[in-house]
């Protein structure tokens, strides 16, 4: 069975809000860590009981914490109908700013079209969808090396958000709004390649070209490489660009210390605040500067 001990540096939501704070990141918006993906549980009514519990847990926070602390939904994505009851609880009742969808349920795609209906609620609701890596690629080739969180997260997450490109979740929901962790994953490095397979006849029902539907997903800045930022950068420009620092495993200072290195002076407050604001539907919370307003986009918690 895999454990994972969750410290105060995972838990304690006031020390969390004082370190970003010190660092200059004046607002979170937040999720559980993988510990929360109730979708691979396979008793049904103890995965809504979870994400009930979390979902409340995390209202009761942004309530009180106002611009401060925003909130990310769960939801039990193994049974769709289930799932529309919990996201309607969460966003229409609770309030919470998102949803945080986990990158396989159990094991299987998001891109099922049975959870289509799912997405067009959540395009209907008009709050944005944040790919979460989950457990992967556990075979022993991978776990014997330890290569699950720094490179099958990776995969995970750009299988699934190609997924939703390739299978057409993307088309059927064109307001659809994906924020896809970690500089986008493997993604705007294969972009090419992907496209190279398009134009050879893979998916034919897809109606634009692969980075094209890159353009439309938003991407977050945690990442240690400054060249793969770059490469986004130049795929798909700074307008859905988030900063992000993957707190608590990263810090807020690495993060604030990686965009301000490398991402152009006049830039940074579209990155480090305006496209949040604009994506979740924020008030204006900085006067221009990085350090003011700053909204750190996807800090996992637990």
């Amino acid at each position: 069975m895999e454990t994972q001990e969750f410290t105060a540096r995972f838990v304690d939501l006031d020390a969390q809000l004082a370190a970003a704070a010190e660092a200059g990141v004046d607002a979170v918006v937040s999720s559980p860590s993988a510990a929360g993906d109730v979708g691979a549980r396979p008793d049904l009514g103890e995965a809504v009981e979870i994400a009930t519990m979390l979902n409340e847990a995390n209202a009761r926070e942004q309530a009180a914490r106002p611009g401060r602390f925003h909130g990310l939904a769960v939801l039990p994505m193994q049974n769709v109908s289930v799932a529309l009851d919990v996201l309607e609880h969460a966003v229409a009742e609770l309030g919470l700013r998102g949803v945080c969808v986990y990158s396989n349920v159990a094991g299987a795609s998001i891109a099922d079209r049975r959870l289509l209906p799912l997405y067009e609620r959540i395009e209907q609701l008009g709050v944005p969808v944040f790919l979460h890596p989950t457990g992967c690629f556990r075979d022993e080739r991978v776990a014997a090396f330890d290569l699950e969180r720094p490179l099958g997260y990776m995969f995970d997450t750009s299988i699934a958000m190609l997924s939703l490109v390739v299978g057409g979740i993307l088309d059927a929901c064109p307001r659809l709004q994906v924020v896809h962790p970690h500089l986008g994953g493997t993604l705007p490095f294969l972009a090419g390649r992907v496209e190279t397979y398009r134009c050879a006849g893979l998916w034919p029902g897809l109606t634009e070209p692969i980075a094209g539907y890159l353009r439309r997903v938003w991407l977050d800045t945690v990442s240690a490489t400054p060249e793969a930022l770059a490469l986004v950068r130049e795929l798909a420009g700074d307008d859905h660009l988030l900063f992000a620092t993957d707190y608590p495993y990263w810090t807020f200072e690495a993060g604030m210390a990686f965009v301000r290195e490398h991402v152009p002076a006049d830039r940074l407050a579209a990155v480090c605040h305006h496209n949040a604001e604009t994506l979740l539907g924020l008030p204006g919370r900085g006067d221009g500067r990085a350090a003011d307003g700053t909204v750190d986009t996807v800090r996992s918690a637990s």
